[in-house]
């Protein structure tokens, strides 16, 4: 983990900070993969703050720290079927390429390990394509969602845990 950084669970009084930095992170971050339009409907100005407070409760979620600000985030759970979902993982755009994202997924993949998942799953943005990549993840497919009728693409990936019998 790079130095300066801390990872905490959330807080629930955190919900307004980190639905502001997923905010800025699709809209600056994700610039150069997705339109107007499209950053307008994956984080829309109105979010629904009773969903996500719960989404969030309902799942790990911890907080990346730099200086007592949050840099980022990610929110993972275990499915029944031993599968770990990495449901979230967002930074900060003043805090990208700072290795918030990578401390924010160690540490979760140790989480979900530890708790008997023998596969990890997410559905990764284009942005986010690269770093799920670089953390062993493999594409299952090229899929495309609809957020407030307007399509967005993304990957389904998989990583199997490298001590895992599958």
């Amino acid at each position: 983990m790079s130095s300066g950084i801390s990872i905490r669970p959330y807080r629930v009084t955190e919900l307004n900070a980190v639905v502001t930095l997923f905010q800025r992170s699709i809209r600056e971050l994700g610039a150069k993969h997705y339109s107007d339009a499209q950053h307008a409907a994956w984080a829309p100005d109105k979010i629904d703050h009773g969903a996500w407070q719960q989404n969030l409760a309902n799942a790990h979620t911890l907080i990346a720290e730099v200086n007592h600000h949050i840099a980022g985030f990610i929110s993972f759970y275990t499915k029944e079927d031993a599968t770990g979902y990495i449901d979230l993982l967002y930074c900060c755009p003043h805090h990208s390429r700072q290795g918030i994202a990578s401390a924010l997924y160690t540490q979760a993949e140790a989480i979900l390990y530890r708790e008997g998942t023998n596969t990890l799953r997410t559905h990764a943005s284009l942005s986010a394509h690269a770093f799920f990549t670089r953390q062993g993840f493999v594409v299952e497919q090229l899929e495309t969602v609809s957020r407030r009728n307007i399509e967005l693409p993304r990957y389904a990936m998989r990583k199997t845990h490298p001590k895992s019998p599958l």
